[in-house]
């Protein structure tokens, strides 16, 4: 959100903001719940007022079929469900995030991304080429500090980073605090939804690899 902020205050050149949704079913969201209502009830009526119009973008896959799809032979795991999302290999990020935003911009070839890496993430910052990935963060010396500060500022803070200290989805905020986020902050009717299969899967009935020296 900082960097739309920037954007609007700035008059940087944005044609629109992309928001993609993971969905743990075909029916309900796979997002934090707090955060994906402040994203339709408070952010994107923000940015319509600023004239800025959001593209919510979702792929074809829910987490439920990505955590019954079994490995193919080119895995050691061959025939084993991908399973819960591990830390560094997220097959969730991949299929659910990572490929919708990558098929909008093929059919979007000449777009200009605006990524929000702040200027204290200097090994993300190097990943960027200032061409087709620009940061408005960097551009304007805002650290994530400050980025966050920006976004309290105008009422566009996202309540998830009062438990979490970045996004995530469902109970899995990312990496660090995975315990902090309490249960309440599952979608309403997910639990219901975990068969018991899903609840007794481990690691070896999945194919996620346990860390060395653990059983």
């Amino acid at each position: 959100m900082a960097t739309v902020i920037l954007a609007h205050i700035h008059g940087e050149p944005l044609d629109a903001a992309l928001y993609c949704e993971v969905m743990f079913d075909k029916t309900i969201s796979g997002e934090v719940p707090e955060h994906r209502d402040f994203i339709y009830n408070t952010a994107i009526p923000a940015l319509e007022q600023w004239g800025i119009k959001t593209i919510v973008l979702r792929s074809e896959s829910t987490m439920k079929e990505v955590f019954y799809t079994r490995r193919t032979e080119k895995s050691r795991y061959c025939g084993k469900y991908i399973g819960f999302p591990m830390v560094g290999k997220c097959e969730l990020q991949k299929r659910l995030k990572l490929r919708p935003i990558h098929a909008f911009l093929k059919d979007h070839p000449d777009a200009v991304q605006y990524v929000g890496i702040a200027t204290d993430e200097k090994k993300r910052l190097r990943s960027l080429d200032g061409k087709r990935k620009v940061s408005l963060l960097a551009k304007y010396g805002l650290t994530q500090d400050d980025a966050r500060e920006l976004c309290s500022e105008y009422g566009l803070l996202s309540p998830i980073y009062s438990f979490a200290k970045r996004g995530g989805v469902l109970v899995l905020p990312q990496r660090t605090r995975l315990r902090a986020a309490p249960p309440q902050n599952i979608p309403p009717g997910a639990l219901e939804r975990i068969t018991p299969n899903e609840q007794r899967a481990g690691p070896r009935e999945t194919g996620s690899v346990p860390r060395r020296g653990k059983p």
